[in-house]
C-alpha cells in the first residue's frame, strides 16, 4: 500500500514506536488496533479518529500501542465536500457544514467545561459527542441505536 493512501491511524502504526500504555504519558496520542486515541489517565483514553468511537475506554497498561511522540495527526479541522468517509460515502457540502456545527458545539462544551469539568458540565460534553457521533452515523448511513 502506498503511503499517500494511509489512513492517519495507518501512517502512526507505519511510524510509531511500540510501547506498553502504562509506559506512555498523559495526553500522547497513540494508535491502537485502526484507531486513535489520546491518553487520559493511567488506565483510560479517549478516542479521536475516526468519529465514531467512545468517547473513553479502558485499556490495560501492558496493551501494545503505537506512538509517535510529536507526531502531529493529520486530522483536518473542519470536514469539506468531497470527504470520503470509511465506507465511503462521500461528503456534499451540506453534510460537511452540518457536521463541523456538531463538532465545534462540541468544542464549545469541552471549552466551557474547563480542566476539571462539574457534572453538569461532563453531561453536557457527553451528550455533545454523543449527538456528534449520531450525527456522524446518520449522514453516512450507518445505524443509529434507540436510546
Amino acid at each position: 500500500m502506498s503511503a499517500q493512501f494511509l489512513t492517519p491511524a495507518g501512517k502512526m502504526e507505519r511510524n510509531g514506536t511500540p510501547l506498553p500504555f502504562g509506559e506512555i504519558g498523559k495526553g500522547e496520542r497513540f494508535e491502537l488496533n485502526g484507531n486513535i486515541w489520546v491518553k487520559r489517565s493511567t488506565r483510560t483514553a479517549a478516542g479521536i479518529w475516526p468519529a465514531v468511537l467512545p468517547e473513553w475506554s479502558y485499556i490495560g497498561k501492558d496493551e501494545i500501542v503505537n506512538v509517535e511522540r510529536g507526531f502531529k495527526v493529520d486530522i483536518p479541522e473542519q470536514i469539506k465536500a468531497g470527504y470520503t468517509a470509511f465506507n465511503g460515502y462521500v461528503f456534499t457540502a451540506n453534510d460537511a457544514a452540518l457536521y463541523n456545527r456538531q463538532c465545534e458545539e462540541t468544542e464549545r462544551q469541552i471549552f466551557l467545561g474547563g480542566d476539571n469539568p462539574s457534572p453538569m458540565a461532563k453531561a453536557a460534553i457527553e451528550a455533545a459527542r454523543d449527538q456528534q457521533n449520531r450525527l456522524f452515523k446518520i449522514i453516512i448511513g450507518l445505524p443509529v441505536e434507540e436510546c
